[in-house]
């Protein structure tokens, strides 16, 4: 069984290296960024008025650390069961993930809006102070949080498999919006930071789109073709 599992991982691995190469390669790339824009005194500090409105709430963390899981839980699921809506969302993180990494490094951003008096003990306050330890409040804006969140939901929506299940759409809509709220109560983000990540997908979208239909009709006229 496990011998099994292992040799399906490689091949699917293997089978989808073009895209999955980007990880790595994104990983490396923001931590450089991290470590250029670690200064926050050199980068623009974010945030506007309507921040001031939006309280601390620490059991927004649960949504926060969904994301890992939303994203990852659904790339391993359209790997294996629907390869053109996985082609789909890898086009849309690898375009909007790389075009982000080169904003951070333009326009490297800061918000200062943690707040560090707060004496609460509980769990969710121990995972809160852990990100904020070991995650800079640089490199915020546009927020790749709620950018991550859009391009995998527009992927899982675009997997007719995926939607075949009763309550996908709304769970994934539901989930996605709760993630995307997550970053402004846990005072991760402003609201500049989500705004600026919806805008630059809806931006990304049409790019994604067109490519998206330019392969459906590459494929129609291969089938076409074969028939003959």
């Amino acid at each position: 069984m496990l011998k099994t599992i292992l040799s399906s991982i490689y091949h699917k691995i293997v089978e989808n290296m073009r895209t999955l190469i980007f990880w790595p390669c994104f990983g490396i790339a923001f931590y450089a960024v991290e470590q250029i824009n670690r200064n926050p005194w050199k980068c623009f500090e974010v945030g506007c008025k309507w921040d001031a409105y939006i309280p601390f709430c620490e059991y927004f963390v649960v949504a926060y650390v969904m994301w890992f899981l939303y994203m990852a839980g659904t790339i391993v699921y359209l790997i294996y069961k629907d390869a053109k809506a996985y082609e789909i969302t890898m086009r849309f993180i690898i375009l909007s993930f790389s075009i982000t990494i080169a904003i951070y490094l333009l326009f490297p951003t800061v918000q200062m809006m943690r707040p560090y008096n707060i004496t609460r003990e509980n769990f969710f306050m121990d995972v809160v102070q852990w990100f904020y330890r070991h995650d800079t409040p640089t490199n915020v804006c546009p927020s790749l949080h709620v950018i991550g969140t859009l391009a995998t939901m527009y992927g899982a929506l675009n997997s007719e498999r995926l939607m075949q299940h009763r309550g996908m759409k709304a769970a994934y809509v539901i989930v996605g919006f709760l993630i995307c709220i997550s970053t402004v109560f846990l005072k991760q983000h402003s609201i500049v930071d989500i705004f600026a990540g919806v805008v630059l997908c809806l931006l990304i979208g049409p790019f994604v789109i067109r490519k998206e239909e330019g392969a459906l009709a590459e494929e129609e006229s291969k089938k076409r073709s074969e028939a003959a």
